[in-house]
């Protein structure tokens, strides 16, 4: 990795933005799902997205073959239409395709955020231990802004007099 590619402010931005959209996208699904009536649906879709992240990280070593540019690019476009197929909550079998393909996506997308960091701060910075730490810090941190943009927009639909149940 080139030192230069890699910016650790960029990284912490990316990866604030990419986690905060997860954790209001998670919340978004369960709701729609809900109002929806389509819980078990959404039961399937999480278990496909388990499912497939853990595969993909048990079968990383090969993906990581392949250029990360091109993956990476991939995984995006995967992700994002894992996203655009939620919308389908009535089809079990759509639901867990959306499933699959996102664990896929976003598994994909957090291994390599966090190999760039370890082998960035492994071979270029003296404060090594925070810098990989700091990515626990950024979860809880775009979990808890999640839930708050989620519970907000929440209230917002029922004050407006959208029921989400």
């Amino acid at each position: 990795m080139n030192n230069s590619k890699f910016n650790l402010y960029q990284y912490y931005i990316f990866y604030v933005l990419f986690g905060t959209l997860m954790s209001v996208a998670s919340f978004a699904q369960i709701m729609y799902y809900q109002g929806e009536h389509q819980l078990i649906n959404y039961g399937y879709s999480y278990a496909a997205m388990a499912i497939s992240g853990a595969l993909t990280q048990a079968l990383f070593v090969y993906i990581r073959k392949v250029s990360s540019n091109i993956i990476i690019k991939v995984a995006f476009l995967l992700y994002g239409f894992a996203m655009y197929l939620r919308i389908f909550a009535n089809s079990s079998v759509i639901s867990i395709i959306s499933g699959l393909i996102g664990g896929f996506g976003a598994t994909t997308i957090l291994v390599y955020i966090r190999l760039s960091l370890i082998e960035w701060a492994s071979n270029y910075s003296a404060n090594e231990h925070k810098i990989i730490s700091s990515r626990h810090t950024i979860v809880q941190i775009t979990t808890l802004v999640g839930v708050a943009i989620s519970g907000s927009l929440i209230t917002y639909l029922s004050h407006i007099g959208i029921d989400l149940r």
